[in-house]
């Protein structure tokens, strides 16, 4: 059964990005998201988490960004939080 949807996209401000859509509730938290999630911080690539309820979360390695992006607020009509690693 699916639980995670990882793709790669062109996000403004952020570049290439790994997003990872959770499918199941709950999915963001099991051990195979936190795996890929460190390794892709681990090569300092962004990774964003939607999850199906809350916000989303961005993880960025490049900082400082430029102002607009610290302004960026919303990935797929949702609230987003930056955080920098």
């Amino acid at each position: 059964m699916v639980k995670i949807v990882l793709e790669w996209r062109d996000i403004p401000y952020f570049g290439q990005t790994l997003l990872l859509f959770e499918v199941t509730e709950g999915a963001l938290n099991n051990k195979f998201s936190q795996w890929i999630r460190k390794l892709a911080k681990n090569r300092k690539d962004t990774v964003c988490c939607l999850p199906l309820v809350g916000k989303n979360t961005i993880y960025v390695s490049r900082n400082p960004l430029p102002i607009e992006a610290k302004s960026f607020g919303t990935i797929n009509g949702r609230e987003t939080d930056i955080i920098y690693i």
